[in-house]
């Protein structure tokens, strides 16, 4: 038990195939609805392209966070996050929330997306104090038809690439484009290149 003055010493780390039964139990006393189930979450932890990272207090399970990775895409997205009641409010969400992010740009994604209920406003908050933008909304999203906000956050916010310059040359013809698209991209490649229809 927690007290008042006594900060929760939490660890995180990744999570292995023995966390199954502590996972499912998790997800059970965490959520009423729209649970991952014990199937699911074996496959996230074995085959899936995904990552799940536990928070521990004295070798129990207090809370996780699901991470999903599409093969196609810059964008890691944050597919379920639980903490216990007995310990929220006591940094853990935080603390998952950014080892998620670690996780994410560990596999080279730019972009950390999720959706929240719409009436989980102490998650909206958490998730603005982070960062995180909201994109759109998503109106009967969840089991219960609660709406749901998604919000965004870049994890690289001051990268800016070194764009080339791209000079401009229009086609001549309705079906040049490809051509006139590879000569554009040669000359921005090449700069003393000449554009000619040679």
């Amino acid at each position: 038990m927690i007290t008042e003055n006594q900060k929760p010493d939490f660890q995180i780390r990744k999570a292995v195939p023995g966390d199954l039964a502590a996972l499912v139990a998790l997800e059970q006393r965490c959520f009423e609805a729209d649970r991952i189930s014990q199937r699911q979450f074996r496959y996230l932890l074995t085959k899936g392209n995904a990552s799940i990272l536990v928070g521990e207090e004295n070798g129990e399970l207090q809370g996780d966070v699901v991470l999903l990775f599409s093969r196609a895409t810059s964008v890691a997205r944050l597919y379920s996050i639980a903490v216990v009641a007995e310990v929220r409010g006591k940094g853990l969400g935080r603390s998952l929330m950014k080892a998620a992010e670690t996780e994410a740009w560990a596999h080279h994604r730019a972009y950390l997306r999720l959706e929240v209920r719409k009436d989980n406003e102490t998650a909206v908050r958490l998730y603005e104090s982070l960062g995180y933008r909201r994109l759109g909304e998503f109106p009967d999203y969840y089991e219960d038809h609660m709406d749901a906000w998604r919000l965004e956050k870049s994890l690289a916010p001051d990268l800016h690439p070194d764009l080339a310059q791209v000079p401009f040359y229009e086609q001549s013809l309705e079906f040049t484009c490809g051509a006139a698209s590879l000569m554009m991209a040669m000359k921005a490649l090449t700069p003393e290149l000449d554009f000619s229809r040679t």
